[in-house]
């Protein structure tokens, strides 16, 4: 797994699991337009009660879409598709931004911190000032 996995998964809120999952269904969804958890299952062999606790996931995360399909051969049945390419990079791009943003107001709230007691918390994180 490479490190940009990982920070992705991390940034997302993910399981390597659930970003497997995600994956695949990007790369089943790009000939197919949606795809159902008993073609999940039949890709991947992971059962039932797994495909529906991890869509169910990846639905709460807003990277997966669920609807409802009636067809005349196959009794009503839930299609989940992933968010497209445009869309993913949206979201992780927005997931990015609200991340940095956290990032930066603890920064802040450090910075006051410090300031309010009169010393430099970043000293020690700084190798010149530390004497290393």
């Amino acid at each position: 797994m490479s490190d940009g996995q990982r920070h992705l998964e991390y940034l997302l809120g993910l399981t390597p699991k659930q970003f497997l999952m995600f994956q695949t269904l990007q790369k089943e969804t790009t000939t197919n337009e949606d795809i159902s958890r008993k073609e999940l299952h039949e890709l991947t062999g992971i059962d039932s009660a797994t495909i529906a606790r991890t869509l169910s996931k990846l639905m709460e995360k807003g990277l997966v879409h669920r609807e409802y399909a009636l067809s005349e051969n196959a009794p009503p049945h839930y299609r989940y598709k992933p968010l497209d390419e445009i869309e993913y990079c949206d979201h992780v791009a927005r997931t990015t931004y609200e991340f940095v943003e956290a990032i930066y107001a603890l920064i802040e709230r450090i910075q006051i911190n410090d300031d309010e007691h009169g010393g430099d918390v970043w000293a020690k994180y700084d190798p010149e000032s530390s004497g290393e």
